[in-house]
C-alpha cells in the first residue's frame, strides 16, 4: 500500500459474503491478517481500466453485525488508510415485490438510518415514533454505476437497482405489520430494502472534515431474503437448501458488481488541505486589492464550519459568497469564500462559483465587480453560475415538481441548484421556493441551508415540508442580546446581512443597552462612527437632516432618540443602512 493508503475499503460482518468476494476478486481466504480490533483483513491488488491500471483493495470482515459496530471500525479504518472509497458490501432484506426480486442487486443513492426515534403519549399507550437520518451516498461512483449497468447486465442479469433508498438499523424487519416497517413506507415510497451495517459505515464517513474530499461512499447489497416474510425454523429440506442458495447467489451478484465498480474507477487521493493562517489570509486580500479597487473585504465565516460542509459534499464544489454595496463604487464580500474556492483548486478540484446577484442596476453593477473579482483569484478557467438564473430555473420545475410529481427532469435541475441552497431567491415566491428546498433536499439526499434569513415562522414550515435534518450555518450576524422579535433568525442573532432593516429599526425602538448600539454602528459603518466629541456636531447636522427627511422613522424613534448617549451610535446605524440601500429609504 502506498503510503498507508488503499483505494477501496470494503466492509462486511458474514462468511457468506467474504466467500463471495474471495472467488470473484481473486484473494485467498487464508492470506489474511487480523488487525488491533480483532478483525480479518485481506489486502489484494485489482486491475482496473482506469488510471495505472492498479486499485489497492483491504476487504475487512467485521467481527459482529450491527450499525454501531461496523460504524466504529470503520472510522478507525478511515483515519488509518484514509481511502478513497468506503464500500459497505454483503447481503440485506429486499421488500420483494414489483420493485425488488430476491438475488436483486441494491446500489442505493441514501441509505436511511431509521432507529432514532421519540416517545410520545397517545391516550394510555407509548408510541414509539422513528426518525430518520439520511446518508447520500457518493454521486460519482453512483455515475459509474450507471455507465456500467448494461454491460453489468449482461453478467449479473436485470436487476441492478440504482435508484431508490435503503434503510439502516440494529433490529432485522421480518414483518409486513411491524411500525418500523409501516413508518419506513410513510416516510418513503422508494426504500428497497433493510439492512444492519451501512448507515455506521456512512456516518464514519463524514467524520473527518481535515481533508477534502471525505471518503465516497458506495453501497452494494445482494438482495438475500424477502424482509416482509418471517423466518420460519420449520421449513421444509428443500425450502432451506432455496433460501440458502438465494444467500450465495445474492452475494455473489453483489461482488460481481463491486468488482466492475473498482474495474471503471480511478481513484484519486487528495492532499490535505490546510487552512491559511491570517497572516497569508491578509496578503492575499491586499494582492486582490490592487487589481479591484475600492474592495472592502469583511470579515469571514468561520472557516472551519465552511470546510467541514464543503467536505460532505461529494460532488462539483459548490461554493457560495455574497457582496454588499456600500456605496457607488465599494463592493464588499466575505473573502472566505474566495479562499475555499482557491484552495479546492489548487488541490486540482474543478470549482464553480454560484453568486448572488439581481436585476437592480446597483446589482448588475456588483455582478460586474463580482466576476472580475472570481477571476482574479481562480483564473479564468472557473466557471461562475448566477444565482438569479438558477433560481428561476429551480422555481419554475419545483412548481412543476409540486404539481405534477418529482420526475428526471426536475431532479436533474435541482440537482444543478446545487446541495448549498441559496436562500434569497428573489424571483420565487415564498411557497415556490421552500418547495424549491423540499424538492432539491430530495434530489440530492441534503439540506444544507446557508445565510437563512427568514423569520423563524418560515423556518418551522421549512421543517414540516422536508424528510430530514437541516444543517444551518448562519451568516455574519450580529450576536446581540437575542430577544429581536419574530424576525429573528433561528440562532437568536439580528440578521445584517444585509440589513433587515424593520428589523433593525424595531430593535433600536426598544431602546437596548447603548453599547449594544455602538458595537452594530461600528459594524455597519466599517467603524468609521465618529469618536470623538465632535459626534455630537454630527448628531446636530447630519441627524436633523436625517429626521426631517424621514418622518416615519422619526416618529419611531422618538423615545429612544432622547437618550444622549444612545442617539450618536443610532444616527451611524442609520447613516449605514442609508448607504447600503437608499431605496427603501424612499417612503419612509
Amino acid at each position: 500500500m502506498n503510503n498507508g493508503q488503499v483505494d477501496f475499503l470494503v466492509l462486511a460482518p458474514l462468511a457468506e459474503e467474504i466467500e463471495a468476494l474471495s472467488k470473484t476478486l481473486g484473494f485467498s481466504i487464508t492470506s489474511s491478517r487480523v488487525l488491533e480490533n480483532g478483525a480479518t483483513c485481506y489486502s489484494l491488488e485489482l486491475p482496473n481500466n482506469e488510471g495505472n491500471g492498479i486499485v489497492q483493495v483491504c476487504v475487512v470482515k467485521l467481527i459482529h453485525q450491527g450499525v454501531l459496530r461496523a460504524g466504529v471500525t470503520a472510522s478507525r479504518l478511515i483515519a488509518h488508510w484514509r481511502p478513497w472509497c468506503v464500500v459497505s458490501f454483503g447481503i440485506a432484506g429486499g421488500f420483494v415485490g414489483d420493485d425488488v426480486e430476491l438475488r436483486d442487486v441494491i446500489v442505493p443513492e441514501v441509505v436511511i438510518y431509521y432507529e432514532p426515534a421519540k416517545e410520545t403519549r397517545r391516550g394510555r399507550k407509548s408510541k414509539r415514533q422513528p426518525r430518520f437520518l439520511p446518508i447520500p451516498t457518493s454521486l460519482l461512483l453512483q455515475t459509474i454505476c450507471r455507465r456500467i449497468q448494461p454491460s453489468a447486465m449482461k453478467v449479473i442479469g436485470p436487476g441492478i437497482r440504482l435508484e431508490g433508498l435503503l434503510a439502516s438499523g440494529e433490529k432485522k424487519i421480518t414483518d409486513r405489520e411491524a411500525p418500523v416497517r409501516e413508518a419506513l413506507g410513510d416516510y418513503n415510497d422508494k426504500i428497497l430494502g433493510v439492512e444492519m451495517e451501512a448507515a455506521g459505515v456512512g456516518a464514519a464517513t463524514l467524520e473527518f472534515p481535515e481533508y477534502c474530499p471525505v471518503p465516497h461512499l458506495l453501497v452494494v447489497k445482494g438482495v438475500s431474503d424477502d424482509a416482509t416474510i418471517a423466518d420460519n425454523p420449520k421449513n421444509s429440506e428443500p425450502e432451506k437448501i432455496k433460501r440458502k442458495e438465494n444467500r450465495r447467489m445474492a452475494a455473489v451478484n453483489a461482488a460481481q458488481f463491486l468488482k466492475m465498480v473498482m474495474e471503471n474507477s480511478k481513484p484519486e487521493h487528495p492532499v490535505k488541505v490546510e487552512v491559511s493562517p491570517a497572516s497569508k489570509v491578509k496578503e492575499l486580500a491586499r494582492s486582490i486589492q490592487t487589481k479591484i479597487p475600492n474592495i472592502f473585504l469583511a470579515r469571514p465565516l468561520r472557516q472551519d464550519d465552511l470546510i467541514r460542509a464543503i467536505n460532505r459534499l461529494d460532488r462539483l464544489p459548490t461554493v457560495y459568497y455574497h457582496w454588499r454595496i456600500m456605496h457607488r463604487h465599494v463592493h464588499w464580500v466575505d473573502f472566505c469564500h474566495i479562499l475555499l474556492m482557491k484552495r479546492l483548486q489548487q488541490i486540482g478540484l474543478p470549482v464553480e462559483a454560484l453568486i448572488t446577484d439581481g436585476e437592480r442596476p446597483f446589482q448588475q453593477e456588483a455582478r460586474s465587480h463580482t466576476g472580475k473579482l472570481v477571476e482574479a483569484v481562480l483564473g479564468p478557467q472557473a466557471h461562475i453560475s448566477w444565482h438569479s438564473e438558477i433560481a428561476k430555473e429551480a422555481g419554475k420545475y419545483a412548481q412543476h415538481a409540486r404539481d405534477n410529481g418529482f420526475d428526471e427532469t426536475a431532479r436533474q435541475t435541482l440537482l444543478r441548484a446545487g446541495h448549498i441552497l441559496g436562500v434569497r431567491a428573489g424571483n420565487l415566491i415564498t411557497e415556490q421556493w421552500l418547495h424549491y428546498i423540499a424538492w432539491s433536499a430530495r434530489a440530492t439526499g441534503r439540506c444544507l441551508v446557508l445565510f437563512w434569513d427568514r423569520h423563524a415562522r418560515m423556518y418551522k414550515q421549512l421543517l414540516s415540508i422536508i424528510s430530514l435534518d437541516p444543517l444551518l450555518i448562519p451568516g455574519p450576524s450580529f450576536e446581540l442580546n437575542g430577544t429581536l422579535g419574530k424576525y429573528d433568525e433561528p440562532g437568536k442573532g439580528l440578521v445584517i446581512d444585509p440589513p433587515r432593516f424593520d428589523s433593525i429599526i424595531g430593535w433600536l425602538e426598544k431602546s437596548p443597552p447603548a453599547s449594544y448600539v455602538s458595537d452594530l454602528a461600528r459594524y455597519l459603518t466599517l467603524d468609521e462612527l465618529p469618536k470623538v466629541p465632535p459626534a455630537k456636531e454630527w448628531v446636530v447636522t447630519e441627524g436633523r437632516e436625517l429626521l426631517e427627511k424621514y418622518p416615519r422613522l422619526r416618529n419611531r424613534l422618538a423615545s429612544p432618540l432622547r437618550n444622549r448617549k444612545f442617539n450618536i451610535a443610532t444616527f451611524g446605524i442609520l447613516d449605514a443602512m442609508l448607504k447600503w440601500n437608499r431605496i427603501f429609504f424612499k417612503d419612509w
